[in-house]
């Protein structure tokens, strides 16, 4: 879902587009290391659900990332602007706020990472591909909506809904076969 730094080039001009996307790129630090950890607990959760069992660990794995997410997106209200002053320098650093809003797609891509590791394991392709039209698509329109009233950090916003949304069709499929087994 690259449309948001597309539509920021377009929208607000290539500077614009470095503060946005330097910020971005800082907050994927966190989903590179969450769709790790997802690599390392797939096996484990794919292993229940194939056993029909209800997993209550799965609960508490999503709690913890959520925990995460929006402790680290208070963090980056605070900090931010100090960490991106140091990564990138002075000019970058007004996008903490696109950081701190950025960095709560953390958890919505984990699940998402996740859902899909667990519909692979099950032979099921059609959410993916469904859930990749609707989060797109809701990128889209979201992001050229909310940017006119609140600049990059509705854009940024509209990126992270359209992940929670792509993500929550991707867990229907599978929240169905567990509560109906």
């Amino acid at each position: 879902m690259r449309f948001d730094q597309i539509y920021v080039r377009v929208a607000f001009g290539a500077e614009a587009l470095g503060v946005y996307a330097a910020s971005a790129r800082l907050a994927e630090i966190g989903n590179i290391i969450f769709q790790v950890t997802t690599l390392l607990l797939a096996p484990i959760f794919i292993r229940k659900i194939s056993q029909f069992n209800k997993i209550n660990r799965l609960g508490a794995y999503f709690v913890g990332i959520l925990l995460i997410s929006f402790s680290a997106s208070i963090g980056c209200i605070f900090l931010g602007e100090d960490i991106i002053t140091f990564i990138y320098g002075q000019g970058y650093r007004e996008g903490y706020t696109v950081l701190s809003i950025y960095v709560l797609s953390i958890g919505f891509v984990a699940f998402g990472g996740m859902a899909t590791r667990i519909l692979a394991s099950m032979s099921i392709s059609g959410p993916q591909i469904w859930a990749g039209i609707a989060g797109a698509g809701l990128n889209v329109l979201l992001s050229i909506w909310w940017s006119q009233s609140f600049g990059l950090e509705g854009v940024a916003a509209a990126t992270v809904v359209s992940y929670a949304v792509a993500a929550c069709l991707l867990w229907r499929p599978i929240w169905i076969k567990i509560y109906r087994s």
